[in-house]
């Protein structure tokens, strides 16, 4: 019972992949956009409570005896021998390998900043290396509020954290917002711009 449920949830965490994959690939995620209705709350939620049933299976798992090899989850940060940037320079740029963002992350921010037009970076301990599976995501974003407010139901989001706890925070650098606050480039940031 426990193997197949463990299977069960192993199938929807894959599919969510899948399904992260085609948004890539496509601009429409299969499971957010035609399952959820377009709640990409709600798929992130899913998302990330199969993961975390897939990491406690495989935790579980791996202390049980049992006929295979346990598997281990791939880590939420960078590795300790990913390269690092100094950043007391003058300007602290990271590339998402080296903040420890995965690719499929990566292109769903890369994705956002192309049709919404706008510069998107990752701050905060998504950009320096130090986030762990629950930490919120923190953007810096050069467009209007429209720009914005249509970026960020295709960002990733964290479990918990950020305005109202919805796992994300999202600071503007438009210039023309009575909020702006412009890029601190001594720090780490991961830069995803149009293309």
């Amino acid at each position: 019972m426990a193997t197949a449920t463990a299977y069960t949830v192993a199938t929807g965490a894959g599919l969510c992949a899948i399904s992260d994959v085609g948004e890539v690939l496509t601009g429409t995620n299969a499971i957010r956009d035609g399952i959820m209705g377009g709640n990409q709350e709600a798929y992130d939620t899913t998302r990330f409570m199969l993961n975390m049933a897939c990491l406690a299976s495989s935790t579980l798992g791996s202390n049980m005896p049992s006929s295979a090899p346990a598997t281990r989850s791939r880590p939420a940060v960078a590795p300790a021998n990913a390269p690092t940037i100094n950043t007391k320079s003058a300007d602290a740029v990271r590339t998402p390998q080296q903040a420890g963002i995965s690719n499929a992350d990566a292109r769903r921010i890369q994705n956002a900043a192309n049709r919404t037009n706008q510069d998107i970076h990752v701050v905060g301990s998504r950009a320096n290396g130090k986030a762990t599976i629950t930490s919120d995501w923190d953007y810096v974003m050069s467009g209007n509020s429209s720009q914005r407010h249509s970026a960020m139901s295709s960002v990733p989001h964290g479990s918990a954290g950020g305005g109202n706890n919805t796992g994300i925070d999202i600071f503007t650098n438009y210039r023309s917002s009575p909020f702006y606050e412009p890029l601190d480039k001594t720090r780490p940031y991961v830069p995803f711009r149009p293309q």
